[in-house]
């Protein structure tokens, strides 16, 4: 061969060139694999956003839990917005993993305050808006609780005997005002608020017809 080193380098470039091909497709393969990895992120972090603080797009009024009830059972009925809910009596609302458990089987009386057959303030909480793979039925039992206004009717059926309350006023407040416990109605609603927030409490006030 006439230029042995010459075609042995032209060899060399070809293969160097091949293989700096082969680097630049894979690269290109990996940047594209990569773009969809954050597609698919970005898409799942909207979808747990929109379950979390959307609860309209979870879950809408005629998908609430339809529960039948025993006559001696204690419930909660809202007609107003669909809420029919056991009510789990005596829950111990300062123990998080207590009332967390409890609020997957209804809402909640807090443990300490009136039953309704009893004089006093009836205290009953529940969720506005929940995490969508937990388990329960009730995650947003009361997510359309800033619809009640005064004079809308509430029932609660206790020991085979329907209470009839009227709604007086709604308030939010915060986390730490415990004041609405023992405030001077018959029966006070409470829940996180806004939906998928622990920021508020939104309360409900009502008291007996």
């Amino acid at each position: 061969m006439l230029f042995p080193k010459f075609y042995k380098n032209i060899a060399v470039l070809k293969r160097l060139k091949l293989n700096n091909y082969r680097q630049k497709l894979a690269l290109a393969l990996f940047a594209f694999l990569l773009c969809l990895l954050a597609v698919f992120l970005a898409l799942n972090k909207f979808q747990v956003s929109a379950d979390i603080n959307n609860p309209g797009d979870q879950a809408s009024e005629s998908n609430l839990p339809q529960i039948s009830f025993n006559e001696g059972d204690f419930f909660l009925k809202i007609d107003k917005i669909s809420v029919n809910a056991p009510v789990i009596s005596e829950v111990d609302a300062s123990d998080k993993k207590i009332y967390f458990a409890e609020l997957q089987r209804g809402v909640a009386q807090m443990s300490g305050t009136a039953k309704p057959d009893e004089k006093g303030n009836v205290v009953i909480f529940g969720h506005s808006n929940y995490y969508a793979d937990d388990p329960g039925a009730f995650k947003q039992v009361f997510k359309n609780l800033n619809e009640l206004k005064s004079e809308d009717k509430i029932i609660i059926h206790y020991k085979d005997k329907d209470y009839n309350y009227n709604v007086v006023k709604q308030q939010t407040v915060e986390p730490t005002d415990i004041w609405v416990i023992t405030a001077p109605y018959d029966l006070t609603l409470i829940t996180c608020w806004p939906p998928g927030t622990i920021e508020k409490r939104l309360v409900i006030f009502a008291n007996k017809i």
